[in-house]
């Protein structure tokens, strides 16, 4: 039974199926996406005859039976690195490299890390992101994305077979079901107006921009006071701090009223005192 080979359309990878497959949808063996298996997409695998092994060379006469000898020491051997601390700040010694991980240039003064194995440099957020260090010396090789990968017989999961009602996620790029709310990857809302509904939620239970029964009664009975305590909120960046000055002020000028009328009244005798 002839072989077939697609590429995956999310990580590039090439796949070899047989033709059996055809017309299905199967996960990638390596980024685990649903890949449909349409023959217009795939192309036969030509598989050529394996070619025999070149005699050995019969060996020389009088040459000492055994394996070659090595080469010299010098030969393919790495410079010697500097050890540097395994975190630190680039000095002007580390500045100039080229990050393993990214390929950047290393600024002075960038946070990076030294492998002690390796002793290659690299920026400390490249190797969080990493979970380790991402020299070759210390790391697997990652598979090119021209190798050929094939299927393994795994059992046919329901999120590929649903594979053409998946989309990407607006923010972390996963697949998700086309017309959902929430990403189940990264927790976001699809939608803007939902983002902005749970955004005013989470600002009014974290009691920000609302005031307390206890602030609204400190404000009108401690004009000054209140005023001062409204300006730390706002400089601590709690929206309420505006609200609590406005109402210490209006509480102040009600106050203020109140004690002209009361005089008023008191001169014209109209109010015994």
């Amino acid at each position: 039974m002839p072989n077939y080979q697609i590429r995956c359309p999310w990580c590039e990878v090439k796949v070899t199926f047989a033709e059996s497959l055809l017309g299905q949808t199967r996960p990638c063996p390596k980024c685990r996406r649903p890949i449909p298996l349409k023959a217009e997409d795939a192309t036969p695998v030509v598989s050529a005859p394996a070619a025999p092994p070149p005699p050995a060379a019969p060996p020389a006469p009088g040459a000492p039976a055994g394996p070659p000898p090595e080469s010299s020491a010098g030969a393919g051997e790495q410079p010697l690195r500097e050890l540097f601390p395994e975190r630190m700040k680039a000095n002007r010694a580390l500045a100039g490299r080229t990050c393993p991980a990214c390929g950047q240039a290393i600024d002075l003064g960038d946070d990076v890390f030294n492998c002690q194995k390796c002793r290659l440099t690299m920026h400390l957020a490249c190797r969080e992101r990493a979970g380790g260090c991402a020299s070759p010396e210390c790391s697997p090789p990652k598979p090119s994305p021209d190798a050929v990968t094939p299927f393994a017989p795994l059992p046919q999961l329901a999120e590929a077979e649903a594979g053409t009602n998946l989309v990407p996620c607006r923010f972390c790029r996963e697949p998700i079901q086309a017309g959902a709310r929430k990403c189940r990857f990264c927790g976001e809302y699809q939608s803007d107006a939902e983002r902005e509904l749970m955004a005013r939620r989470r600002a009014a239970a974290s009691g920000d921009d609302t005031l307390a029964t206890w602030e609204i009664i400190f404000g009108i009975l401690c004009g000054g006071i209140a005023c001062i305590v409204g300006i730390v909120y706002a400089i601590q960046g709690k929206k309420k701090g505006w609200k609590l000055v406005l109402l210490a002020i209006c509480a102040q000028v009600g106050w203020a009223i109140i004690q002209v009328v009361l005089t008023g009244l008191l001169r014209h005798g109209r109010v015994e005192p």
